[in-house]
């Protein structure tokens, strides 16, 4: 008779079982229909009066759902935006590994010489090309925190004050040998300052 009463307490705990897995499925697939459809429209940007819709690149759920116009700081440091195909063309993005390296060997060899001669400036320990090249590589390799301390190593510098003389060299650099693109206010159309693009 127990044997029998737990099979009766087992088939009345199945259809529970079932339903409550059959509403959690229900729950699961709206909210990914939901999400499906959110990330078919794409971002919820704000648009001007020309049309164009503008903020952050950071909201987008990807390059596709980049607004027209991005948010960037400007080098006289208004806040603005740049339009994005001025931005990709700019940022030449690779397609393909050979590709990728050409770009990072071009980086290289434009930013090194300046990148240099500014680093020089600002410390009073003389650096050479190699160490300078080094530096450089190692800012990206590894980030600048490891690229400063290995110029505070090899200088009398502190490894914060060797952090900013490489982000101030850095700055220089891509001034003098980066691609300037113009940054617009909310309108795109009244130039407001301009945006390097490494």
């Amino acid at each position: 008779m127990a044997k029998n009463n737990i099979e009766v307490k087992r088939m009345r705990v199945y259809p529970f079982v079932i339903g409550a897995l059959a509403l959690v499925l229900v729950i699961f697939l709206a909210f990914t229909s939901i999400l499906l459809a959110e990330a078919e429209e794409g971002n919820d940007y704000d648009t001007n009066d020309m049309g164009l819709s503008y903020g952050s690149a950071a909201d987008a759920i990807s390059p596709e759902h980049e607004p027209d116009l991005i948010r960037v700081a400007a080098t006289n440091g208004e806040i603005g935006y740049v339009y994005k195909m001025d931005l990709d063309a700019a940022e030449r993005a690779a397609t393909t590994l050979e590709e990728a390296d050409q770009i990072m060997e071009e980086f290289f060899d434009t930013m090194s010489d300046p990148f240099h001669e500014a680093l020089d400036e600002l410390i009073d320990d003389p650096i050479n090309q190699d160490v300078a090249e080094d530096l450089l590589f190692e800012m990206f390799d590894s980030g600048i925190e490891e690229a400063a301390e290995s110029l505070a190593e090899n200088t009398d510098l502190s490894e914060q004050s060797a952090e900013l003389a490489l982000s101030e060299a850095y700055m220089e650099a891509m001034l003098e040998s980066g691609t300037s693109i113009p940054v617009y206010a909310v309108d795109g159309q009244t130039v407001i300052g301009e945006f390097i693009v490494g």
